[in-house]
């Protein structure tokens, strides 16, 4: 082992062009495999962060007759589901947007998220300042729950940030609460407002830009969830 170890060290050593480009390879080659397994690890091996994310599952509307298979469902639909499902434990709903930051230096579009108020706990997330959504609140209140980055970011994580404001779309929202760093969720957000019941119930039966989820009750399968 040891003269075939000298004999390729020799080798290498008199093709300087061949050695450099056989290290570049299996450099990438070996990043490109670290980088496939911490994907492959964080999403299919790793639990997700969620709270009994065993349980998680993700509402679909299917409708052959408009023509649409897997979207989001309504919102009127998804309170005709929270309300009647025999399955379900709990539900929550969101909405992707963005909104315009000002106040900060150069204006920023960022990341939103338009969520019932029980999103968090549904999660099991809870803010490490201020506090959730209140049962009473909802888009009229004006009112926000930042990221952990959006904190640090803007306020320098200001230990006194709940009840400061944060102008977004030239509309002045009012901070409740911020998240803790290890938050996540799929659909990416650095703010957070609310949705309420009213609001939702005068939505359009055919706008289908919700994402739905919730936990199934204990012992119910996908599949029985399906059927009922």
């Amino acid at each position: 082992m040891l003269n075939d170890l000298r004999f390729a060290v020799r080798l290498l050593w008199k093709s300087p062009g061949f050695t450099t480009v056989a290290i570049v390879a299996l450099a990438l080659g070996i990043g490109a495999n670290t980088a496939i397994f911490s994907l492959v690890n964080s999403v299919l091996l790793r639990p997700l962060p969620f709270r009994d994310s065993g349980r998680l599952a993700i509402f679909w509307e299917t409708d052959p007759a408009q023509g649409f298979n897997r979207q989001g469902p309504s919102g009127p639909n998804y309170l005709e589901f929270r309300d009647q499902s025999k399955s379900f434990e709990d539900m929550a709903l969101l909405e992707q947007g963005t909104g315009t930051v000002t106040g900060f230096g150069e204006p920023q579009q960022i990341p939103a998220l338009r969520v019932t108020r029980n999103f968090l706990p549904v999660l099991g997330f809870t803010p490490i300042l201020g506090r959730n959504f209140a049962p009473s609140e909802d888009w009229n209140q004006r009112v926000l729950i930042l990221s952990y980055g959006a904190w640090e970011r803007y306020y320098g994580k200001d230990p006194a940030v709940v009840g400061k404001k944060m102008l977004m779309d030239d509309i002045p929202y009012q901070v409740i609460g911020v998240l803790p760093r290890n938050y996540w969720f799929p659909d990416p957000g650095e703010v957070l407002a609310p949705w309420g019941d009213t609001d939702l119930r005068h939505r359009s039966l055919y706008s289908h830009s919700f994402g739905v989820f919730g936990h199934l009750k204990p012992g119910v399968s996908v599949q029985q969830a399906n059927a009922s």
